[in-house]
């Protein structure tokens, strides 16, 4: 008599990490003068890779050629760039990670100061009476108005 055993074993297992996305670096507020760039940057982790959504005053931004994203998927850097800030530009802004796991959000504020007038002497006429004296006020919207005094 003859006795065979056979038996085999078959296991399969999936495993599915999740995690939630993390800033490690947030966003940092600034303050800039009018017409200067500004960048906001963030570090994120998160499995699956984290969606970046960005807010201006708690309202979804969309790029522009003015305003620009960037997430870099190797080093979890996500970017917004404003290539000149102006007034409207001020305010709250937020930017939230999200993925299958959860999500998260970091705020900064950004302040634009006006650019002040600068005052350029273009002549200086001295005669017996008085003095005339032209000069130019350059606004920071490069605009300019010529006065005599």
């Amino acid at each position: 008599m003859k006795i065979s055993i056979f038996s085999q074993w078959h296991v399969s297992s999936s495993v599915s990490l999740k995690k939630e996305p993390t800033f490690i670096q947030p966003i940092s507020s600034c303050r800039v003068c009018s017409g200067e760039s500004v960048r906001f940057q963030a570090r994120v982790s998160g499995m699956p890779k984290p969606e970046i959504q960005w807010f201006h005053n708690q309202r979804p931004m969309l790029p522009t050629k003015d305003i620009v994203f960037h997430f870099d998927e190797s080093t979890g850097t996500a970017m917004l760039i404003i290539v000149d800030a102006f007034l409207e530009h001020a305010g709250q802004y937020s930017c939230k990670a999200g993925n299958s796991a959860g999500e998260a959000t970091c705020t900064a504020t950004l302040t634009v100061t006006a650019k002040g007038w600068q005052l350029h002497v273009l002549s200086k006429h001295k005669f017996l009476l008085h003095t005339i004296i032209a000069f130019k006020y350059i606004q920071p919207m490069g605009n300019s108005k010529e006065r005599k005094i």
